[in-house]
């Protein structure tokens, strides 16, 4: 019953994180396809369930780009802060702080109410209109003074320009899963040695109370029974310190290898090392976990 339930543990884990897996992949590219048509509050909708379901930073930073090119500055420079804070060491934090300066240089003018700075609109391709008909003047009335050519207004653009449009982040590609055979492997032994270890400690406990028997009756005493009594209890206590020694150190294993997972690029693992702890009373395995 003992191996059973330990086994069962992780792979209910494992169902779960897979389906989390799934659930994030699929927000992802609905918020991709919004994204391409410019639906951006539908794309930031479904940018926000895929971060939700698994936290990458990658969703934080479309959630900005969204925000950004839907002319909201403020959400966008927050999201795009919150991007660096959880990638630190994102390979396009310069041209995200460049963004973030940019977008604050916009609210600002806006407060202040500077206008932005003009453009001339391209030229139309509409001909000019044609030259008024000159008329007939009387003799000796002087030339009229020549009309003023008409000019084109100019077109102001009243908003500021925009840099290119910058796709959306693709998911990071998923890094190779951690072997989890020797956490398993030390779950199953551990919980298998200490089944081992109670049955011994039973053993042991009913050659124990032969001898108590025997000396009740006055009967002979029979040494290779107390002697195989002790040595049955002393391998109850190895098996079992071994036993729960290494349930642990699988323990702890399988969740540094499940957080590894879920750092993602960019954030410390946990390392974990196992070593042996052998002496003349003690005999198990120990772990040395780093964050």
């Amino acid at each position: 019953m003992l191996v059973a339930t330990l086994v069962s543990l992780p792979n209910v884990a494992l169902a779960q994180a897979d389906a989390k897996k799934a659930e994030f992949s699929d927000h992802y590219e609905r918020g991709r396809r919004f994204y391409d048509i410019g639906k951006y509050p539908e794309a930031i909708d479904e940018y926000q369930k895929a971060y939700l379901a698994m936290e990458d930073p990658a969703a934080l930073y479309n959630i900005a780009q969204c925000y950004r090119l839907a002319d909201q500055p403020s959400d966008a420079i927050r999201f795009y802060r919150n991007y660096l804070r959880r990638a630190p060491d994102a390979k396009n934090r310069v041209d995200v702080e460049k963004k973030i300066a940019d977008l604050e240089r916009i609210i600002e003018e806006r407060r202040l109410g500077t206008p932005p700075s003009p453009a001339i609109a391209p030229p139309s391709n509409q001909p000019p209109p044609p030259p008024p008909v000159p008329t007939a003047q009387p003799p000796g009335s002087p030339s009229p003074a020549p009309a003023p050519m008409p000019v084109a207004p100019l077109s102001v653009v009243t908003t500021a320009p925009r840099d290119p449009l910058s796709p959306p982040l693709a998911p990071p590609v998923e890094a190779p899963r951690r072997s989890r055979l020797v956490p398993y492997t030390l779950l199953i032994g551990g919980g298998a040695m200490v089944v081992t270890s109670m049955a011994l400690g039973g053993a042991s406990a009913s050659k124990a109370r032969l001898v108590e028997t025997a000396a009740k009756n006055h009967q002979a005493f029979d040494p290779m029974i107390e002697k195989s009594g002790k040595a049955l209890q002393a391998g109850a206590v190895v098996t079992g310190l071994v036993g729960v020694a290494a349930g642990v150190t699988g323990a702890i294993l399988l969740m540094s290898a499940r957080s590894a997972e879920a750092a993602g690029p960019g954030v410390a693992a946990v390392r974990t090392t196992v070593y042996p702890l052998l002496g003349p009373s003690l005999a198990g395995a120990g772990a040395l976990v780093v964050f």
